[in-house]
């Protein structure tokens, strides 16, 4: 089954080609059912430098741009339902503004709760999670998500265009994006994390 077939043979599923939406229009969307699976997948992490901000689009601007983000459960925003401080996770990406791809890895470990969504999210640090524009689905339960794989620690893939992965969706990825994942117990948001540029 294709991605698409998926998306046809779900009539919850998220619309992957409407573009970037709030947030707050994922939340008819969430599981209600409490679950006390522990996700313990050991953190996959990488030693890498890293920048303090993302960079401008301009004609200087590179045509692949990596990524990273370190999600942790005080970079939650609003702070946890229901506290956890152990999520944490680890995002790395590379984005191809020639291709118009994202090949992106997310590994997490510590999570409260069964992992049902993860997305990159626009609106900068200071923005509530469910206040932000949600830019990119990666990963999601059937009938959470448009996208074909499930949130488990080492998911990784890469996106263009058939994925909602479109231009203006790279430039707002670039000006302010985070990542962050959400979990039965806080749906809101478990971990998040920002995202710079990689050095």
């Amino acid at each position: 089954m294709t991605r698409g077939d998926l998306v046809a043979a779900d009539p919850h599923a998220v619309d992957r080609g409407a573009g970037p939406r709030s947030s707050s229009a994922m939340k008819e969307h969430r599981p209600t059912t409490k679950s006390s699976l522990v996700l313990g997948v050991a953190l996959v992490g990488a030693s890498v430098a890293v920048g303090t901000a993302l960079p401008a689009l301009g004609p200087s601007t590179p045509n692949v741009i990596k990524l990273h983000a370190v999600l942790t459960a005080r970079g939650e925003l609003p702070p946890q339902e229901v506290k956890w401080p152990s999520a944490k996770g680890v995002f790395e990406a590379t984005i191809d503004r020639a291709k118009q791809t994202i090949t992106w890895r997310l590994t997490f470990s510590g999570a409260s709760s069964h992992v049902f969504a993860a997305h990159i999210h626009g609106g900068g640090r200071h923005t509530e999670s469910q206040r932000s524009t949600l830019l990119l689905e990666l990963c999601g339960d059937p009938g959470v998500s448009g996208t074909a794989h499930r949130c488990v620690s080492g998911v990784h893939a890469t996106y263009g265009q058939e994925d909602g992965l479109y231009p203006d969706t790279i430039r707002q990825i670039l000006k302010a994006g985070f990542v962050n994942i959400h979990t039965r117990k806080n749906s809101d948001g478990e971990a998040r994390g920002q995202l710079v540029i990689v050095k």
